[in-house]
């Protein structure tokens, strides 16, 4: 579950079902989303370990949302992309 924060009316809830969905979810102008809980989502659901590894230290980094909302976005898009290349 993230949020989308718009000016007029605030945060909307949006249910993520998919890593794609996640993905695109980030990309949106102001999204608002747990970061440990979806690297806790890409370990447990997606059965990524080593992504999710690398999204935890994101995490947990002292950096501002958006600071951290563009390198999980990188890393998971990356991870996107190796995946449709291997299809």
């Amino acid at each position: 579950m993230g949020f989308r924060l718009r000016e007029r009316t605030g945060p909307t809830p949006v249910t993520i079902y998919s890593f794609v969905e996640a993905v695109g979810f980030l990309y949106d102008q102001h999204p608002r989303i747990d970061f440990a809980q979806l690297a806790s989502w890409v370990n447990t659901v997606m059965g990524d370990a080593e992504l999710a590894q690398l999204l935890h230290v994101v995490a947990a980094l002292k950096a501002s949302h958006q600071r951290k909302t563009e390198r999980f976005r990188e890393l998971m898009t990356e991870r996107l992309l190796q995946c449709i290349e291997q299809r």
